[in-house]
């Protein structure tokens, strides 16, 4: 299964495709659950400023 071809997919798309080849994943997502978590903090505090 290649999906070099597939013009549809996003950058995020083939990253994480790539991580779920390689067998690191739990620790990305846990990671990505934290970034997440950051994001949604930033966005509450630029919706109190407004």
């Amino acid at each position: 299964m290649t999906y070099k071809h597939d013009k549809n997919r996003t950058p995020n798309e083939f990253h994480a495709i790539r991580l779920l080849r390689s067998g690191s994943v739990r620790y990305h997502l846990t990671n990505l659950s934290t970034s997440v978590e950051r994001l949604v903090r930033c966005q509450k505090r630029a919706t109190d400023v407004q």
